[in-house]
């Protein structure tokens, strides 16, 4: 199930992203109970839905801040699945640990190789 935009308050360790201007979109809501994992999401904006994949460590606790990476991928990833990040670079090395994997990983993802993300 994918989550929208509002959801970025549930992760505070992406506090830099949102201060920098990176947040844009509809009030914020919380969920109700944490998510775990490879998580979903979809940013509406005026130009449609954007997929991409938030990891999410199966420890989280809102009440701590959490580093986080940004994981810019490369032409091949391109699309509108928001899924295809996930299958390169940090993706793979995510999936092998994410049971102990420390960090929130956002993996956004260009959907048009031929303009600048």
């Amino acid at each position: 199930m994918a989550d929208t935009v509002g959801d970025w308050d549930y992760f505070p360790g992406i506090d830099a992203l949102r201060t920098s201007g990176a947040r844009c979109g509809s009030a914020p809501r919380r969920q109700a109970s944490p998510q775990h994992g490879f998580v979903n999401r979809i940013y509406h904006d005026d130009q449609g839905d954007h997929r991409y994949v938030v990891f999410v460590p199966q420890n989280y606790a809102p009440n701590r801040a959490w580093p986080a990476i940004l994981f810019l991928h490369g032409a091949g990833e391109s699309g509108n699945d928001g899924l295809a990040p996930t299958t390169a670079g940090r993706g793979p090395y995510v999936k092998q640990r994410a049971a102990t994997f420390p960090f929130i990983v956002i993996f956004p993802q260009c959907e048009d190789t031929m303009v600048a993300c």
